[in-house]
């Protein structure tokens, strides 16, 4: 038999005639097929046998794509009965359901895509050539499930001391096989270079250690299917906080005598919220027993009153804020000075000294030698010498018993 020639078999099949074909249901005649073609031969009132000898099969390919299948055919060769203008692609859902075609235009029109697919829904695909005499028979069938995008996950995080808390949701798979395995990246805001965190991970949560309490960061995560397609990867921001850093301690001994000490101290690092207090403490240098002081306001410094002068005091702080009080800063030690002895002058004893010249007392003797009052030095006279001190403070002097 050759493609697209009725097989004129039965003779007398006009109507009227002896083998004329009468409709099962009306009784009436049948000159045409179910394509309006006709029946019966004109020329010799002869009927053909069977379906209408149409177009070959073509050979049926597949492309995938995202909701859409793309089939790709190998063309047959043009029928007697006419040559292709076409072909007509037939979809069903292998799990079942109506089969819906389309037809495209165009012989040398070898691949078509049919849109409105279900993801991951796999479908038996045909198609048939069509002629001016309808379509031929169908090729064979593909199997083919379109596939999507992997879709990205939405992160969400929390910030922890020196770490972040990250969760994110379930993505689309595209209908490719899951379940989804999880990356997490994250990286200092306002830099480049990503930092690879947990993964893969199955769960929707992880936590990332060893961040820098007040530091904002980039936190990425993308999932993967099992057949190895990636997401884009979706991003979040975070900020780690904890309680505020030590600070740095010193301590310088007050007054002589007030029992005091003077602390001082930077403001430390505040973990990622401000400062709201500081807390001091002071023990004797040796002791398990510390006394906590009170630091009004967001001062740096304090004086440590009532302290026992002389011995040595060891002293620690540390700063407070929103999430707790931070770690106690290194101990600094200082002795109140003891009271310096002072002086009274009203009971103090000072000895001075003066040296006095004392002539010779004078004589009533007339023969004695005069005194040489007149003259301007007397060299031959004895001096008498007296040394006489009186106390400080007092007006009487006093002569000793030595007068020479």
């Amino acid at each position: 038999m050759t493609p697209g020639v009725l097989l004129d078999a039965v003779p007398d099949a006009q109507c009227g005639e002896a083998n004329q074909l009468l409709s099962p249901i009306d009784g009436s005649c049948v000159t045409t097929d179910v394509f309006g073609n006709p029946r019966i031969d004109a020329g010799n009132s002869k009927r053909d046998i069977g379906a209408v000898q149409t177009a070959q099969i073509p050979i049926l390919g597949r492309h995938l794509g995202h909701r859409r299948h793309r089939p790709g055919l190998e063309p047959p060769p043009d029928p007697t009965s006419g040559p292709i203008t076409g072909y007509r692609v037939t979809r069903v859902a292998v799990a079942g359901g109506t089969p819906q075609s389309v037809d495209v235009t165009g012989p040398d029109t070898t691949s078509t895509t049919i849109t409105g697919l279900t993801l991951g829904t796999p479908y038996r695909f045909t198609v048939a050539p069509l002629n001016v005499t309808g379509p031929g028979s169908p090729s064979n069938q593909v199997l083919a499930t379109p596939l999507g995008d992997v879709g990205p996950p939405t992160p969400t995080a929390t910030g922890g001391d020196s770490s972040a808390q990250v969760f994110w949701t379930e993505p689309a798979l595209g209908g490719r096989p899951g379940p989804p395995s999880y990356f997490v990246m994250y990286r200092p805001t306002g830099t480049t270079t990503w930092i690879a965190g947990p993964g893969p991970l199955s769960a929707r949560t992880t936590s990332i250690p060893g961040l820098t309490n007040g530091t904002t960061y980039d936190v990425g995560v993308f999932a993967t299917s099992t057949d190895g397609t990636a997401s884009t990867l979706a991003t979040t921001t975070v900020t780690p906080v904890g309680p505020p850093e030590a600070p740095t301690l010193t301590a310088t001994p007050g007054g002589p005598g007030t029992g005091q000490i003077v602390l001082s101290w930077t403001k430390p690092v505040d973990g990622g919220s401000p400062i709201t207090s500081y807390l001091v403490q002071c023990r004797t240098t040796g002791s398990d027993t510390w006394t906590a002081y009170s630091a009004s306001g967001l001062g740096t410094s304090l004086t440590v009153t009532g302290l026992q002068p002389g011995t040595l005091y060891q002293c620690e702080v540390a700063a407070v804020n929103a999430n707790g009080a931070g770690p106690w800063s290194a101990s600094a030690e200082a002795s109140p000075p003891p009271v310096t002895p002072t002086t009274d002058p009203s009971t103090t004893t000072t000895a001075t000294s003066t040296t006095t010249t004392i002539a010779p007392p004078t004589t009533t003797d007339p023969s004695a030698t005069p005194i040489c009052r007149h003259q301007p030095i007397c060299r031959h006279q004895p001096i008498f010498r007296h040394r006489q001190r009186r106390l400080a403070g007092k007006e009487r002097w006093r002569v000793p018993a030595s007068t020479v």
